[in-house]
């Protein structure tokens, strides 16, 4: 049952991959290209680069804009992690 309810997560996550994106500007990263995770610290998830703009202006501040897309945040299965299911299976629904 385990195994049925985290490849049905996965197939979910799968599915909904472009339905979580944002747009951000940074510092200069050079290095930066797509398909790399980034870490959004404020809201603790990670987005995957699909787009990336460099602009600089001499005397002035050099940016990177990033679009992103495939939000990842933190995984919390269902139920209380302190309580064995397996005593009372009733308590799992």
């Amino acid at each position: 049952m385990k195994a049925a309810y985290f490849a049905a997560a996965y197939k979910l996550d799968e599915q909904n991959k472009g339905m979580n994106g944002c747009s951000i500007t940074i510092p200069m990263r050079p290095e930066l290209k797509p398909g790399y995770p980034v870490y959004v610290q404020h809201i603790d998830c990670y987005y995957y680069v699909t787009g990336i703009s460099h602009s600089f202006s001499f005397g002035g501040e050099c940016t990177t804009s990033l679009t992103l897309t495939a939000r990842r945040k933190k995984f919390m299965p269902p139920g209380d992690p302190n309580y064995n299911y397996a005593e009372n299976a009733r308590r799992a629904v």
